[in-house]
């Protein structure tokens, strides 16, 4: 879109394509709003200082965490999951593809019910 708006000589854009650069764009803003209170809950979850010495994860677990296409949804209840959240963080930190801000989501429950 932006290549288009650069060009000095007026064209038109199609329907889909306009479409598609909306969705898009759409998908990248859902992203962002999620991200803000990932990185908060894993900056509180960091704040305890606790480290589990044992990062062994069952092959089961580990095969589905490495599959892209695995949507993992955990909930955290501050009263009953508290290291349980820590615990998945860390695991997680060692993961190459949960490297990247934004490449999952992980939020309180509470938090979560606030969107």
């Amino acid at each position: 879109m932006l290549d288009w708006l650069k060009k000095k000589q007026g064209c038109y854009q199609s329907q889909e394509t306009v479409g598609k650069f909306f969705c898009d764009l759409r998908e990248k803003i859902c992203q962002l709003i999620l991200i803000g209170p990932t990185s908060e809950h894993v900056k509180t979850l960091e704040k305890y200082e606790i480290e589990f010495d044992d990062n062994v994860l069952p092959a089961a677990l580990k095969k589905f965490l490495k599959d892209e296409t695995s949507v993992f949804n955990y909930f955290t209840d501050t009263k009953q999951t508290f290291l349980g959240s820590i615990k998945v963080n860390q695991v997680m930190k060692d993961i190459s593809a949960y490297k990247a801000q934004g490449s999952f989501i992980f939020i309180s429950l509470k938090n979560l019910l606030l969107l």
